[in-house]
């Protein structure tokens, strides 16, 4: 099969193109994007689309970067192909950190602000089925799940790679046959580069095992992205059942728990790169999933200021709070009003209030406070401590801290707003009538 037409049949396989869609091909001049450059002006008229080219210019190989883009004008220019150039002083922009990666960053970046200006709907990259085994085997050494072993796709979102099926050596011949010049990066020969050694070293060897390892890695990943798929679809049917807000997912135990634990772990992924946009690694995930395990409550630190929370019902991951906010205020006279990060509590002597207490309660001392350790409350059997009541409560962890207690100098809780009043036998006759105006419906969930 000639390699335009099994270009086409990739572009009608995946989708990638419709006619009268504008794609902007990127081409850095060498075979690879020269050759996508060539295919797809050969292909344009029958798929009836619109052809724009792209070079940026990252300024890296000095002359060399400068002589790749007067060849990119030359090529586009021959074959009347509209062109636009960007440039880039990536070795300033980085300050000599990971420049490979502001290089691609850049690069991308181009790219879509190109397409934006110009209005096309695809970006054509020249990523080959060389390129994919490189970038599989890559990853494979460097450890990855389902998305790293399948590597990149042939389409997503609005970047197409239409030799997606063609290896380098089709890319080679189809150049050599035609008499097609292009350009070669003398840095794609040194091995200090992973992917190079990879290219270089690494396939050439696997090859004398399995001469169509191209072939081999292609199907296994196609493999792998109907299994991506599959998993996908069914993460999205629990993630319909759970709450998912800016900063806060949430999901009933009852249905995490019995889910597999591949999918489990899918789950609370998809839940974080909802959440933040990225992924939580190997050891964290571990971590939720030991947590998810354990009998008790308790809660782990993820990244980006995410936390994992676990209640008896509830497995939470939210944003930490800035400052947790703790607080501890003496009732001194009554009337009064204090406010509180909690809501504002009104103490008065009339019949109105949401509890009630004997004045003679002012003298042992009384604090409107957040929990601090020790606290505990009395009941008709006997003391119960405050930690054990939440317990049986069953408050969110990630609450505790927040709800406002009333308490006595002696760390006796006698009234906690929407949960618990202290229940007092002896009838008195000056009482202290308290109202709780706040966040009352939080503390009952």
């Amino acid at each position: 099969m000639k390699i335009e037409e099994k270009v086409l049949s990739t572009i009608k396989r995946f989708s990638l193109l419709k006619p009268n869609e504008t794609v902007l091909c990127a081409v850095s001049g060498g075979p690879d994007s020269i050759a996508l450059l060539h295919i797809l002006k050969a292909l344009s008229k029958r798929l009836k689309v619109n052809l724009h080219a792209a070079h940026f210019n990252h300024g890296l190989r000095d002359s060399e970067a400068d002589e790749d883009e007067n060849f990119v004008k030359s090529i586009c220019k021959e074959l009347f192909i509209p062109l636009i150039v960007g440039k880039e002083n990536i070795k300033k922009l980085s300050g000599g950190k990971n420049i490979e990666a502001v290089a691609r960053k850049e690069r991308y970046s181009f790219l879509q602000e190109t397409a934006k200006k110009i209005k096309a709907d695809k970006i054509a990259l020249g990523h080959t089925a060389s390129d994919l085994c490189e970038t599989v085997i890559f990853n494979m050494t460097k450890g990855s799940g389902i998305k790293g072993l399948r590597g990149f796709l042939p389409k997503r979102k609005n970047i197409i790679r239409p030799l997606f099926e063609v290896s380098r050596e089709e890319v080679e011949n189809y150049l050599k046959n035609h008499n097609i010049p292009f350009r070669i990066d003398s840095s794609n020969f040194n091995i200090k580069f992973s992917r190079n050694l990879i290219r270089l070293k690494v396939i050439p060897y696997l090859k004398k095992i399995n001469p169509s390892l191209e072939e081999t890695i292609l199907r296994e990943t196609q493999t792998l992205r109907e299994l991506e798929e599959f998993i996908t679809e069914t993460v999205n049917s629990i993630l319909k059942n759970c709450i998912l807000t800016q900063n806060t997912f949430s999901i009933q135990l009852e249905n995490l728990l019995p889910l597999h634990s591949f999918i489990k772990k899918a789950v609370i992924q998809e839940a974080f790169l909802k959440l933040t946009g990225e992924s939580l690694n190997t050891k964290k995930l571990s971590a939720v999933i030991n947590l998810l395990k354990s009998h008790k409550s308790g809660s782990i630190d993820l990244k980006n200021s995410f936390k994992a929370i676990k209640t008896q019902d509830v497995l939470i991951i939210k944003k930490e709070e800035k400052q947790q906010v703790h607080f501890k205020i003496p009732i001194v006279t009554i009337p009064s009003e204090i406010e509180t990060p909690s809501g504002t509590f009104k103490f008065e002597n009339t019949k109105d209030g949401d509890f009630v207490f004997p004045e003679d309660e002012l003298k042992k001392g009384l604090f409107i406070k957040t929990r601090e350790g020790g606290e505990w409350l009395s009941l008709p059997f006997g003391r119960k401590k405050l930690k054990k009541f939440l317990n049986e409560k069953k408050i969110p962890f990630h609450l505790r801290n927040r709800i406002p207690l009333l308490t006595t100098d002696e760390n006796e809780v006698i009234w906690i707003p929407g949960l618990y009043k202290k229940t007092y036998i002896k009838e008195s006759k000056r009482k202290v009538f308290v109202r709780y105006e706040g966040g009352i419906k939080d503390f009952d969930k």
